[in-house]
């Protein structure tokens, strides 16, 4: 039997169309064949909101009304609603039906189906639909930016007004949220995440309501201190769980090598560290003049290696080129499906797809891939997220990640929003080397899942001139082969995982 819902809709000066938006909201779940009731929750309310939530109430015994005498806040008004609800799922609306009733059962459904305690909606999501003026998505974006930046959620997107949990996870965290109004959704977000409840999200489809938005200036400044201050208790005090857990949680990673087929002495380290036990995947490089021979040398000595896509998009051409060209309304799209068609003849099913010379980090055009990927059957994408310090790499080393982190951040949650599996970041091989030889990893990276990347090359240097870069080979080969890397990784208490096995893991 389908879960239960109870449904808390907070309501402050709603009575013009209180109740034929709860009308429209009971006749959309009586379609669903569920059992629910809807919490009216009038905080303080001075137009009479309370006498038509009770009207509506008198004739239905599925509406009930919770009264604040005075305005409390979104933020409490929603715990009130929370406390007395009596279903399984909790479902928390906005009585202004800026987000249609219709999109509640969808979110519930995808919370039940993928096992998740927490559904957040979210209108970043590939499928939704947002109908807000210029200046409301200029704030929504900076304060996703904000978010971002300081909390490293896996989420886009937290103040959506349309959110589904289990009682239980419910009636264990919201107690312990401290934020009275538009902050509370963000910190209701955050505390789930860090007390390990899976979290997922659904698409909404967001329009204006008649009314003026309420958060207003002054509402937003107040979101703005109330954000800081979660900010300060998560960083400073642990506030939101992660001091408490005794127990280390477990770091996983994937060890690749890319550029299959590019040249001889990079296809011979490759080989090395995949029959080797120093890879778990290798990428090809599909327009490589050394492709087929690469793939069929793989197959040979290392069959059941995790085998990607090392999409090239420049077409011999140059980054900047191709950025140009992109900002004209060339995506790529074309290139992956000819380039999935050459892997897939040389009798390769890829597992994942990365990107040659960074060429998708922009956001436009990995917006537009992300959609092709799941088309062609692509299953994982790698993270655009460079993990780690950044001071000690070098000037030229130490810009390009910064670059990239700037990208991952406007980009976050593209891919995961198309169903995507993505590792949290990557390292590069030299960097996973040390740890494995020090037989630790440091604190920020246990509990991830990080890809570690390698471009060792073994034998003369026949690396072609437009392809050295900043890379030293020869020192990635080391760390690869000498000893193993994923052998060593592993017993440095690392858990060590494939491309296909991070597909198989709850998606967040």
């Amino acid at each position: 039997m389908s879960a239960g819902l109870s449904i808390v809709l907070p309501a402050y000066d709603e009575a013009s169309h209180l109740a034929a938006n709860l009308k429209r909201l009971m006749a959309c779940l009586e379609t669903s064949g569920r059992s629910f009731e809807v919490l009216v929750v009038d905080d303080g309310s001075r137009d009479g909101t309370g006498e038509a939530a009770r009207a509506v109430a008198s004739t239905d015994a599925r509406v009930r009304v919770l009264v604040h005498e005075r305005n409390e806040g979104k933020g409490r008004a929603l715990a009130t609603g929370c406390a007395a609800a009596r279903e399984d799922v909790i479902v928390l609306l906005d009585a202004d039906l800026e987000i249609p009733p219709e999109d509640v059962i969808p979110l519930v459904e995808r919370l039940e189906r993928e096992g998740a305690d927490v559904a957040v909606g979210s209108k970043y999501h590939p499928e939704a639909s947002l109908e807000w003026p210029p200046g409301r998505r200029l704030l929504s974006r900076l304060y996703h930016l904000v978010t971002a930046l300081c909390f490293r959620l896996p989420l886009r997107d937290t103040q959506t007004g349309l959110k589904a949990l289990r009682r239980e996870v419910a009636d264990a965290l919201v107690p312990r949220l401290r934020s009275r109004r538009f902050a509370w959704d963000l910190e209701l977000v955050l505390l789930a995440h860090r007390a390990g409840h899976p979290c997922v999200t659904g698409p909404v489809h967001v329009r204006p309501s008649d009314r003026a938005s309420r958060v207003g200036w002054r509402g937003a400044l107040q979101a703005g201190f109330d954000t800081l201050r979660i900010f300060a208790q998560d960083r400073g005090l642990a506030a939101y769980g992660r001091a408490r857990h005794p127990i280390v949680p477990v770091t996983s990673m994937i060890v690749s090598g890319d550029d299959l087929g590019l040249s001889a002495s990079i296809d011979e380290g490759l080989l090395r560290g995949a029959a080797g036990g120093g890879l778990t995947s290798v990428s090809v490089l599909t327009t490589g003049p050394r492709v087929r021979e690469g793939v069929h040398a793989l197959a040979a000595r290392a069959p059941g290696t995790d085998v990607g896509l090392h999409l090239d998009l420049l077409d011999a051409g140059s980054l900047g080129r191709f950025t140009l060209a992109s900002m004209l309304g060339r995506s790529g799209a074309d290139v992956l499906t000819s380039q999935v068609a050459a892997l897939r003849a040389l009798g390769v099913e890829p597992t994942h797809v990365d990107a040659h010379r960074h060429a998708w980090c922009l956001p436009w055009v990995r917006r537009a891939l992300c959609r092709r990927f799941v088309g062609a059957g692509l299953l994982a994408v790698r993270s655009l997220r460079p993990l780690g310090p950044v001071r000690g790499r070098g000037a030229v080393e130490g810009a390009k990640r910064l670059v990239l982190r700037a990208l991952a951040t406007l980009s976050a949650g593209v891919a995961r929003g198309h169903g995507l599996a993505v590792p949290d970041g990557w390292v590069d091989a030299r960097e996973a080397a040390r740890w494995a030889a020090a037989r630790r990893v440091p604190a920020w990276a246990r509990g991830r899942t990080i890809e570690v990347v390698g471009h060792p090359a073994v034998g003369a240097d026949d690396v072609p001139s437009g392809e050295q870069g900043t890379l030293d080979r020869a020192a990635e080969a080391r760390a690869v082969l000498e000893p193993p890397l994923a052998e060593a990784l592993a017993k440095a208490g690392v858990r060590i995982i494939t491309f296909r096995e991070l597909t198989l893991a709850p998606r967040r």
